[in-house]
């Protein structure tokens, strides 16, 4: 996917100029007018015919996006297994070239801009390029990717491909390693009764437990309108899972704070109208971002008190410690915009906040707390069905302590809300905003609360 991104970046501000150029010149009336409409209007890319079918063709663009990034690996895998010579090749280069004409086709012939969200959005956009074309990161020009093939979509039907991708994934990944087909990688520990902990065919036990954490999250955002209580006695039984085989405590705390969040909002549902409450969730990024630096330069290995907060966070805050206060290596070695990325020096540290300091510069450190700020203000002003969003939202600030979270998934989706803030379509789980202009309104009956998207 990177040959697509550099692609991307090379398109996208060429075309943007020229969309805002256009705007203002087929406006009508005085200038100052016509530059407000363009700033604030949203609007196709540079044409606006065939408002109708591209409208139609969003979703299930994205749809096939989704199940193509997330559900071919098991494919490849058989093709690699069983098929003749070559196979393998051959579809890996057919699957790259299908997400790369889906993922530009989306960007630019399938989704609306206002002159503000191609400036702004393609400021934020450019930083967070910059970073990626200088560690040469893979995960990040692929988040970066699907945020804006993401943007004007039923959210819905989205994560329902998503689920649909991933549980594919999972359960072949997990029965082909319980089968002996795959390595699967094992670890025993002792409790007080000896353990075994399984990777089941992932990685890294943490990969196994980030990817079943996936499935719990994806599942609960789906039922949340219809939520019973074995939805509930779902989430917990994959956090028993989590526990019990791949024993990712990370994994374990993103679905338990997610879950406890989400019903809280629900057994309170007046909370979220209260502006310092919102004020609070939006300050989440932010604080966790400060905790994980203080943690860090506080740190002695000598106090208790900080080797019990280490021992909770899986030695984070010393791996942290290690590389912001006692290795000058990495410190000299930290730029503006990031270095190119290795398996040296600061990349063992998980957690993100710290993490991406020095593989993206602070910069880009300062645009994910203003970014997640952003997000989870917009989640909580939104309300109804998107309590449950903003709960992952939350879940996942706390869960960047512990590990990497800028690469593809839920929180990657939802970020298009920050990048797109004021969208006409913004990425909600309630009912859908009327059309903007040139679009096909939503004929379907309002519904007090937040009603479902299709």
């Amino acid at each position: 996917m990177q040959n697509t991104f550099h692609l991307f970046c090379l398109m996208a501000p060429a075309l943007a100029l020229m969309q805002l150029a256009l705007r203002f010149a087929l406006g009508q009336g005085p200038a100052r007018t016509r530059l407000w409409a363009a700033w604030r209007e949203e609007r196709w890319l540079l044409w606006d015919g065939l408002a109708a079918l591209r409208e139609r063709l969003a979703t299930p663009v994205f749809c096939c996006i989704a199940l193509l990034w997330w559900g071919a690996e098991p494919i490849s895998l058989l093709l690699e297994w069983y098929g003749p010579a070559g196979s393998p090749t051959a579809f890996a280069t057919l699957r790259s070239l299908a997400l790369a004409g889906l993922i530009l086709g989306k960007a630019f012939c399938l989704t609306r801009y206002s002159g503000r969200q191609l400036m702004l959005g393609g400021l934020a956009a450019a930083l967070w390029a910059k970073g990626a074309l200088v560690s040469g990161y893979g995960p990040l020009s692929d988040a970066l990717l699907l945020v804006f093939a993401v943007k004007d979509t039923r959210l819905f039907a989205g994560l329902a491909s998503m689920l649909a991708a991933q549980a594919f994934e999972f359960a072949f990944t997990v029965s082909t390693a319980l089968l002996g087909l795959q390595a699967n990688m094992q670890t025993a520990f002792d409790t007080g009764r000896t353990r075994v902990r399984m990777a089941l065919g992932y990685g890294s036990y943490n990969g196994c437990g980030i990817s079943a954490a996936g499935l719990a999250l994806l599942w609960l955002c789906l039922r949340w309108k219809k939520l019973r209580w074995w939805d509930v006695l779902a989430v917990l039984g994959v956090v028993v899972f989590i526990d019990l085989v791949p024993n990712s405590r990370s994994a374990e705390l993103l679905c338990l704070i997610v879950l406890a969040a989400a019903l809280a909002g629900r057994l309170l549902p007046g909370l979220l109208q209260k502006r310092w409450v919102r004020g609070l969730c939006a300050a989440a990024a932010p604080l966790f971002c400060a905790v994980s630096y203080l943690l860090a330069r506080l740190y002695t290995p000598e106090s208790l008190f900080f080797r019990r907060v280490n021992s909770l966070l899986s030695g984070r805050v010393q791996l942290a410690w290690n590389y912001l206060c006692n290795d000058l290596r990495s410190l000299d070695a930290t730029t503006l915009f990031g270095q190119p990325f290795t398996t040296e020096m600061c990349y063992q540290v998980d957690n993100t906040y710290v993490y991406y300091f020095f593989l993206c510069g602070p910069l880009f450190v300062a645009m994910l707390v203003l970014g997640g700020a952003l997000l989870c203000w917009r989640l909580a002003k939104s309300g109804g069905a998107d309590l449950v969003l903003l709960a992952c939202a939350l879940g996942f600030m706390a869960y960047a302590v512990m590990e990497k979270v800028v690469y593809p998934n839920l929180l990657t989706l939802l970020a298009a809300n920050a990048l797109f803030g004021g969208a006409a379509r913004p990425l909600t789980l309630n009912t859908r905003q009327p059309a903007p202009p040139g679009g096909v309104p939503d004929a379907r009956p309002a519904k007090q609360g937040g009603g479902g998207q299709a």
